[in-house]
């Protein structure tokens, strides 16, 4: 996909968890950061919107534990931030991830090299 003027390109890379989150937020974002196919959607860039949301994970984890739920205001802002991130089915539609050159069909090489790329 080509890049529109003045669009930003993030530099591509898993970003570092945060040492100061949650226990349960570092194994969530250990499951998120260990996703193969995810995480080539990933920028360090999004290092903020990842761990704010595996905090919330943590939080919601927690309060289920304890028998003591969350407020739906939180469930609401986790939900919301895994949405930005694809983290459900109807999101990750969305999400662009960059090609792999490497895992083109046979067709799609014949078709590339018919138009000269």
């Amino acid at each position: 996909m080509a890049k529109r003027a003045g669009e930003v390109d993030p530099e591509p890379g898993i970003p570092e968890a945060p040492e100061w989150m949650a226990p349960e937020a570092l194994v969530e974002w250990g499951r998120l950061t260990s996703d193969s196919k995810y995480v080539k959607a990933l920028r360090k860039v999004d290092r903020a919107m990842l761990a704010a949301f595996c905090q919330l994970w943590a939080r919601f984890v927690d309060g289920e534990k304890k028998a003591e739920p969350v407020s739906v205001a939180h469930i609401a802002a986790m939900i919301n931030l895994g949405a930005k991130l694809g983290l459900n089915p109807s999101d990750r539609v969305k999400v662009k991830v960059p090609e792999d050159p490497k895992q083109k069909t046979a067709w799609q090489n014949l078709k590339a090299t018919s138009q000269g790329r």
